[in-house]
């Protein structure tokens, strides 16, 4: 009669992206708490998200806002080789990513969606005609075409509104 040999259980194996915000600590803790082997990988050394205990391995990479090729590329390096059960992007590098979706999910499990799918819910304008479509009250929005046609419509509203920049996030744009 033999006995059974219990073999060890690989680690499941995840790398985060996009560490300056807060989604990405949570993440980040979570996987690790679940049991995760988590790394990380930034293009900014003092990305606080990377300094949870939970993060084995950190990875520094081009800085994608001056290096979006360079970016993409390092980051598909990593995820080629790495051995990853899991790529999760916490912020708008997976507007950039979602151009590579098909070698991300070549190489691991993760929630890239397609660049078109990506792009309709980063333009707010195209968001709210999808949100109406599926029944979803929204604000008007107006998108005036040029500084003059702005200026027109700002003489024209009741105040307080609410002003952003069509494709952007955070504070893009803001001065």
């Amino acid at each position: 009669m033999s006995a059974k040999v219990d073999r060890p259980r690989k680690r499941k194996k995840v790398l985060v992206t996009g560490l300056f915000e807060p989604a990405a600590l949570h993440v980040i803790r979570r996987f690790g708490q679940m049991g995760y082997e988590v790394h990380v990988a930034e293009g900014h050394l003092l990305a606080y998200a990377g300094f949870s205990k939970y993060v084995k391995r950190r990875i520094r990479l081009p800085n994608m806002r001056y290096f979006p090729e360079r970016y993409a590329e390092g980051l598909l390096d990593i995820l080629e080789r790495g051995d990853y059960d899991y790529y999760f992007p916490s912020y708008e590098e997976i507007i950039l990513m979602s151009h590579y979706r098909d070698r991300v999910l070549a190489a691991t499990k993760s929630i890239v969606p397609e660049t078109d799918t990506m792009m309709r819910l980063h333009d707010k304008v195209r968001l709210a005609e999808l949100a109406r479509e599926v029944g979803i009250d929204t604000p008007e929005t107006i998108t005036p075409s040029s500084s003059e046609e702005a200026r027109e419509v700002m003489a024209k509203i009741e105040l307080p509104v609410v002003i952003k920049m069509r494709k952007a996030s955070a504070a893009t744009g803001f001065r």
